[in-house]
């Protein structure tokens, strides 16, 4: 990417230098005839034409890369977010897992490409804390408040 943006500030500044080296170097000495004006002039238009096209090229460079750190700081981002709430999970308080939760919720919620992965995680921490598939008797107690807040968070997204 560095040699990308490199070699687009060569050109440009290659493209300027010969614009402003090359014109003056062209002119007749002595007077300038009619003909001659036309020629300077047509010159000129044609140098203001090609400065504007490099800003351009410039200018849709920089807005290109602009998106593209955006996207990639937003995605480090929700990574970041994702691996602190399953860290969370695994915490010996209840409000720290419970916290853990509802930041995989709001997650899910903020990012839909990501919500398939938080009802996976979800999932595989009721299996591990609620006894579930373990082939243990149901008991009618009331489920811990983590394991009902990850059903709760669940039956919502």
């Amino acid at each position: 990417m560095l040699g990308l943006v490199l070699g687009l500030v060569f050109a440009v500044a290659a493209i300027v230098l010969l614009l402003i080296v090359l014109p003056p170097a062209s002119l007749p000495g002595g007077t300038i005839s009619h003909s001659d004006q036309a020629r300077v002039t047509a010159e000129s238009s044609i140098r203001a034409t090609i400065l504007q096209s490099a800003g351009g090229i410039v200018l849709i460079t920089g807005l290109v890369l602009t998106a593209r750190t955006i996207y990639l700081s937003r995605e480090t981002h929700l990574t970041d977010r994702f691996t602190k709430a399953v860290d969370q999970l695994g915490g010996d308080f209840l409000e720290v897992r419970v916290g853990g939760i509802y930041a995989l919720d709001r997650l899910a919620r903020n990012s839909p490409r990501d919500r398939q992965l938080v009802i996976e995680v979800l999932t595989a921490y009721l299996h591990i804390n609620a006894g579930i598939d373990t082939g243990l008797p149901p008991t009618r107690e009331r489920p811990a408040p983590d394991v009902q807040t990850a059903l709760t968070v669940l039956a919502t997204l």
